[in-house]
């Protein structure tokens, strides 16, 4: 599918799905669709995909959710501030019931969740094998934040 192939279908077709309840298929769907825009799109091409996006009814239901919602609002000036990112990281649960709760859980779990919980997990598990740079009052903010656990906090430095 390209650009001026079908400039709406694929907006369409994930809306015509969370409608119908089927959430998880139809962001699924529209993922992929976006990619092969993205990949076959000139810069231009995909501002102008981008922008009918924004104004399509679909850009709508998807910010319904908190994590998309705060993602783009960027209180803070940019996307992945902390509050964000613990939807994400604390698996936070969206607030709402049903089709709207399915369609977070899609979101946080999906591959921005994955990508950004691996990329976690590597950095704490490389830290201890090398030479930390990042004083230990740093370490323990870092952990606290990525566990939500105070119990790091006595933790005493050990360079392996």
């Amino acid at each position: 599918m390209t650009e001026k192939e079908a400039p709406d279908a694929p907006f369409d077709a994930a809306l015509e799905g969370i409608r119908q309840g089927r959430i998880e298929a139809a962001l699924d769907a529209l993922v992929a669709d976006l990619d092969r825009l993205r990949r076959g799109s000139s810069p231009e091409a995909w501002n102008r995909v981008v922008e009918r996006a924004r104004a399509h009814p679909v850009s709508e239901r998807i910010l319904r959710d908190p994590f998309v919602q705060r993602c783009f609002a960027k209180p803070r000036g940019y996307a992945a501030d902390g509050i964000a990112l613990d939807y994400i990281l604390r698996a936070r649960d969206s607030g709402k019931a049903g089709p709207a709760e399915r369609l977070h859980r899609r979101i946080v779990e999906g591959t921005t969740g994955r990508a950004l919980r691996f990329r976690v997990s590597t950095t704490w598990y490389a830290l201890p094998r090398k030479r930390l740079s990042l004083s230990w009052k740093a370490m323990n903010i870092y952990l606290l934040l990525l566990t939500g656990d105070r119990s790091f906090i006595s933790i005493k430095p050990t360079l392996v």
